[in-house]
């Protein structure tokens, strides 16, 4: 709580009250004595760990709106285990604010979250780097709105870092310890203007670098530019820089290439995310490998763009990291369902339903099942695990669903898509497609998974998508993965 203790201590003087009368005609000099009192902490007002009072949105301390002439500088604390210090402030369209959390003490350790008006999380960090610093504990977030209104920020102590902002519940046991804050407008670049059309979406601040590898033709890189820059166009929010075996990485690193694998059919390639951010498990490095014969005949049926957009969402999160987020459930039983709320509410409006959850691909193995949205019910969308001829949109539901994983999106650049017609033969919970041919059927071997802890969390794994036949195409995607919840003490 920022301002749960305050500071008592020093000099009282005396004081002595004037002679007085007292009822029945008696006459006293009363004297007040006050005695010096020792230094001690005390309760400045209501906030004891079962009265956080400043922990929900409702309850947040309100710092203003935040302009080029009004700043925010302000000491703070943590005084308990489960402390949450919410903050309220405004800003206008378009602005950029900068949110430095510096840790105080050398056992503190804050972790910063932002939230829009209803809570749901927008961005979060919890060791910076804040710019120009050495790396330590103190959080960092640049975020540009785009749309005026009102926002929070939450500060907690690590591992405190999934409790409900609107509720105040959800708390686990934290750092805590002294922090300052400072919330800050950043100039426009180039001092202002922007001429020219106006009323477009803001650039995107989200940036998927490739790396080119061997064996792809020019016209096949193309494709993986074109789907890179599409998925740029869903997730348009900056997430904290990373470092990849030495490499700076702003905001993921995809490692493409054609590769010799076994020959026509069979494996087509492999993708997947390998490196993760601690806490967020968002990907920073992932690896797309197709084998080269098979690379032309997927780019000359047409298939081959929304082969490598579909396993870049993998690589991106999409049901390779549902399970560590805590938003999949019944897996494995006949009903998994995907419960991210901003993807439900799409599915919601779409399908003009009153479901709570997300129906997830619940037929064939271990990487179609789980993973995917169900075929029976999505039919062509781009993220089931069956796949028609194109086009296959990639629909408001999967945008929000990467806003469930912690990206930031923009929902009107999704692709058109409403509720199919029901269909009858060659759909339903067996899969199946669209009838208009065999699907592309996910099959994945099962692999072993290992995991390093260093800076962040490494998850080699060997994500295959193979070819029943010729006309059968294959698309994985990552079984969940189960570890224990990492200790502070791994990510140093």
């Amino acid at each position: 709580m920022g301002n749960w203790w305050r500071w008592l201590g020093g000099k009282v003087a005396r004081t002595t009250f004037p002679r007085t009368t007292i009822r029945g005609g008696l006459s006293q000099s009363a004297r007040l004595h006050v005695e010096e009192l020792e230094n001690r902490c005390v309760p400045a007002r209501l906030g004891t760990p079962l009265n956080d009072a400043d922990d929900t949105i409702a309850e947040a301390i309100n710092v203003g709106t935040i302009t080029d002439k009004h700043s925010v500088r302000r000491s703070a604390s943590l005084g308990f285990a489960t402390d949450v210090d919410m903050y309220r402030f405004s800003v206008a369209a378009g602005a950029t604010v900068e949110f430095i959390v510096q840790a105080r003490a050398p056992a503190t350790d804050p972790y910063l979250r932002l939230f829009d008006r209803r809570g749901n999380e927008l961005a979060f960090n919890d060791d910076g780097p804040i710019p120009n610093q050495p790396p330590g504990f103190s959080p960092y977030l640049k975020y540009q709105f785009s749309t005026a209104g009102t926002y929070y920020i939450g500060i907690s102590g690590y591992p405190n870092m999934n409790y409900d902002p609107i509720q105040g519940t959800g708390d686990v046991e934290g750092s805590t310890g002294p922090y300052s804050l400072i919330i800050k407008l950043v100039p426009p670049e180039g001092g202002g203007g922007g001429g020219g059309g106006g009323g477009g979406p803001p650039p995107s601040q989200f940036n998927i670098t490739l790396r080119r590898g061997s064996g792809l033709t020019d016209s096949q890189w193309q494709v993986f530019q074109q789907a890179a820059q599409r998925w740029e166009q869903i997730i348009v929010g900056d997430v904290p820089d990373a470092v990849y075996q030495g490499q700076p990485v702003d905001d993921i690193l995809i490692d493409a290439s054609g590769v010799p694998i076994d020959g026509t059919g069979g494996i087509l390639g492999q993708a997947g995310p390998d490196f993760l951010r601690l806490g967020s498990f968002l990907p920073i490095h992932g690896t797309m490998e197709f084998d080269t014969a098979d690379l032309a005949s997927m780019e000359q049926s047409g298939l081959l763009r929304d082969v490598i957009l579909h396993e870049m969402g993998h690589v991106l999160g999409f049901g390779t990291i549902w399970d560590l987020k805590g938003l999949l459930s019944g897996a494995g039983g006949p009903n998994p369902r995907f419960t991210g709320s901003q993807a439900t509410q799409q599915y919601r409006a779409i399908f003009n339903t009153n479901e709570t959850s997300v129906p997830v691909e619940n037929t064939g193995g271990g990487g179609t099942r789980d993973s995917h949205w169900r075929e029976s019910v999505f039919k062509n969308e781009l993220m089931t695990g069956y796949a028609d001829p194109p086009p296959n949109p990639l629909s408001r539901i999967t945008a929000a669903s990467m806003a469930d994983l912690g990206y930031v999106v923009n929902l009107n650049a999704a692709d058109p898509y409403s509720k199919p017609p029901f269909r009858s033969g060659g759909g339903g919970n067996s899969g199946g497609g669209s009838g208009n041919g065999a699907p592309w059927r996910i099959v994945r071997p099962d692999h072993p998974i290992s995991k390093q802890v260093t800076g962040a969390v490494h998850m080699p794994r060997l994500i295959t998508f193979t070819a029943d036949e010729l006309s059968r195409l294959a698309d994985i995607a990552a079984e969940p993965i189960r570890w224990p919840t990492p200790r502070r003490n791994e990510r140093r």
